[in-house]
């Protein structure tokens, strides 16, 4: 009798390592899953954004309003506006981004490697692969008083 208890005992303990076993394998392979799905989801997100090499940059555009909103989504989370306005329209600590001549592709560039001035005023430097970069590009652009804004740049974000 004491040997049959002790010979269920050992089963159900079997059972349950099994089982364990079993679900830690299901959890894997779900996270498993996930990460490529993620993977494959930002890839075709950023080819997308990017356009394979160059992202074209109209803030005039109906398709690329989502594109600006992006930039001044990404705009308010980095605190932008303390150097340069909540509209960009500038202050002592940094130029307005509505009077810049700069291009789209000057405005990446300066966003990738900003000055030593700028960062030590606290500019974050946006690597060439973020996806904040175009929105910031886009957005910063359709600041500009309309004559400027109306260009259609083509911008190359791998510099």
């Amino acid at each position: 009798m004491v040997e049959s208890n002790v010979i269920e005992m050992r089963v159900t303990q079997i059972e349950r390592a099994v089982r364990k076993r079993f679900v830690r394998k299901e959890i894997w392979a779900a996270v498993i899953v996930m990460i490529v799905a993620l993977t494959i989801g930002s890839q075709t997100q950023r080819a997308n954004a990017s356009g394979s090499r160059h992202a074209r940059v109209t803030p005039s555009a109906q398709s690329d309003a989502d594109l600006v909103a992006k930039g001044k989504a990404s705009y308010d989370g980095y605190g932008c506006y303390d150097c340069h306005g909540a509209k960009g329209e500038g202050s002592s600590e940094g130029p307005s981004l509505i009077e810049s001549k700069l291009t789209a592709e000057e405005v990446a560039k300066t966003l990738k490697n900003p000055s030593a001035d700028a960062r030590s005023r606290g500019m974050p430097v946006i690597p060439p692969d973020s996806p904040d970069l175009p929105g910031l590009v886009a957005f910063v652009m359709s600041l500009r008083k309309p004559a400027t804004a109306a260009a259609s740049v083509t911008l190359d974000l791998t510099r």
